[in-house]
């Protein structure tokens, strides 16, 4: 009994707790969106000449045409969206299509196309903080787009122009636009503004110039300096500017500074009439790829890969001073009829070549004759017409490899290193030194000359010099020409002749010379300082710390 009273309790209360009203409507919803016009009221422009006189949101409602200038903004706060269509000029001089009169700012104008204007087609100099996106800028008389101080250009195209494309006051921002075929200028930016990821080509002028304090990033400039123009595809006229990762291609000048304290560095400069014009007194690294070429300017130079020079070039010719070159261990490589691979003229001073190879050039791998202080680290010289490496006064060659070339391996004139070095199966000397130069840790073989030749105050120790006068050649291990040198802790091998001295007052001690044709071929008797000479038995019976091994 108790349950069905409980059943019946829980009915009565469900039925109060889930009991339902009508279920039709009152009527139909009413909206709850407001309206765009309610979001953002804006103001339609169907006609033109138009003055924008308050601030505020207009638009284009057809494309519009006038042979007067089209469009005054005489205010602040105002934005212009021509939808997608035409403001169309009719070539009338000193018209234009959107003008800014008096002191403005906080202008956008976008999305549309504007053309045919005798003078500007936007002209936006006495606006500040403007921005303008998504329009396409055409055949007008003069500039494309003036754009004022602080503003952002971005996703424009300026075509056809009779001046430059866009020139944008100090502050500006110019991004993701394309300039093509201007009579001038594609992009001419005042100080303190950026130019990225831009692609100017065929213009009159300059693919994009800068004054002071810019960035000029992620450009493609291309065959800039049109025509009978004259042009750079970046041309930076003052200091404090930042050029980096561009792309130059077929303009007249690659790159072009004017000033110095800028910074310079990943850019492909190729293909120019002249890759670079750069003023002393930046900070450059260039990224080579493609030669010959003169760098005249300090610098680090880069390989960007192995690169093959042209008949009747030198691949690299340097004329300046501070120049460091990294091959990167890339190859620069030479073809029938080359001159050098690295030219380093005798007014550079400073010059460091570094971690790669040089081969295959008609004459010299390295020819700096003439240039001092040259340092050469970790470079592999091979198969070169004449020298493989000839380096001036004071110059320090080290872990150097120098192989099969015509004339000498290396050639260091007065006061030079060469140290832990290979010469091996040249056709003259190994490795010579002219006066007052050291020669140590080297390994000199089967060069038909002398392994080592030295002229006066030479210091030549602890090489390793085996089967030079090879073939039908003539050659010593160790040869002194001259005076006064030190020839100390040398193993000399197989050689036609082994330590050959033919001046006075040189020290020869602690050598060993094993089955050459003569062992010790040395100038005197009385005219140098020469260590014993061990000859047959056992060589350690002396007690003499002085002592030359034959054997």
């Amino acid at each position: 009994m108790q349950r069905f009273l409980g059943f019946g309790l829980c009915a009565a209360i469900a039925s109060n707790v889930f009991g339902q009203g009508a279920l039709t409507p009152p009527g139909a919803p009413a909206p709850t969106m407001k309206t765009l016009q309610q979001v953002e009221p804006r103001i339609p422009i169907s006609s033109v000449p138009f003055s924008i006189t308050n601030s505020g949101s207009y638009y284009f409602t057809a494309n519009l045409s006038s042979s007067a200038t089209a469009i005054n903004i005489a205010a602040s706060d105002v934005t212009l969206d021509l939808a997608g269509f035409t403001l169309a000029g009719q070539g009338v001089g000193g018209t234009e299509g959107i003008t800014v009169s008096g002191n403005r700012t906080n202008i956008v104008i976008r999305n549309g196309t504007v053309r045919s204007w005798g003078f500007a087609g936007i002209d936006l100099l006495n606006g500040t903080q403007t921005r303008l996106e998504n329009l396409t800028v055409i055949t007008n008389g003069f500039v494309g787009i003036y754009a004022g101080a602080n503003a952002v250009v971005t996703d424009c195209a300026v075509i056809n122009n009779g001046s430059a494309g866009i020139s944008a006051g100090p502050n500006a921002v110019i991004n993701n636009c394309v300039a093509q075929s201007n009579a001038d200028d594609g992009f001419r930016a005042d100080t303190r503004s950026r130019v990225v990821n831009c692609a100017a080509m065929a213009n009159g002028g300059d693919g994009i110039e800068v004054l002071s304090a810019c960035v000029v990033t992620g450009n493609n400039c291309d065959g800039n300096g049109a025509g009978a123009g004259d042009g750079a595809g970046v041309h930076a006229t003052g200091s404090n500017n930042r050029l980096e990762s561009n792309h130059l291609t077929t303009n007249d000048r690659g790159l072009d500074i004017d000033a110095a304290n800028n910074y310079v560095a990943a850019n492909t400069v190729r293909g120019n009439f002249d890759n670079y014009e750069i003023a002393a007194g930046n900070q450059v690294t260039i990224l080579l790829s493609s030669c010959p070429q003169l760098i005249n300017f300090p610098a680090t130079v880069v390989l960007a890969g192995s690169l093959t020079g042209l008949a009747g070039n030198s691949g690299i010719t340097v004329s300046a001073s501070d120049v460091t070159i990294d091959l990167a261990g890339h190859s620069l490589i030479g073809v029938a009829s080359s001159v050098h691979g690295i030219l380093v003229n005798d007014t550079a001073t400073n010059v460091t070549i570094r971690n790669g190879s040089i081969r295959g050039w008609g004459q010299m791998g390295v020819n700096a004759t003439l240039a001092p202080n040259l340092r050469i680290t970790e470079v592999l010289v091979s198969n070169c017409g004449t020298n493989g490496i000839a380096a001036g006064n004071a110059a320090l060659i080290d872990r150097c490899e120098a192989t099969a070339n015509t004339g000498n391996g290396i050639l260091v004139n007065d006061n030079g290193s060469i140290t832990h070095c290979l010469a091996r199966s040249n056709g003259d000397d190994g490795v010579r030194a002219r006066s007052g130069c050291s020669v140590t840790d080297c390994t000199v073989a089967l060069n038909t000359g002398d392994g080592i030749q030295v002229t006066d105050r030479c210091r030549v120790i602890n090489n390793t010099c085996d089967l030079n006068g090879f073939g039908g050649g003539d050659g010593a291990g160790i040869h002194a020409t001259g005076n006064s040198s030190r020839i100390t802790s040398n193993h000399v091998t197989d050689n036609d002749r082994g330590i050959d001295v033919d001046g006075a007052d040189s020290v020869i001690v602690q050598n060993t010379a094993d089955n050459n044709t003569t062992n010790y071929d040395i100038a005197g008797p009385g005219s140098n300082v020469v260590g014993p000479i061990s000859a047959g038995g056992d060589p350690f019976v002396s007690d003499n710390p002085y002592l030359n091994f034959s054997r």
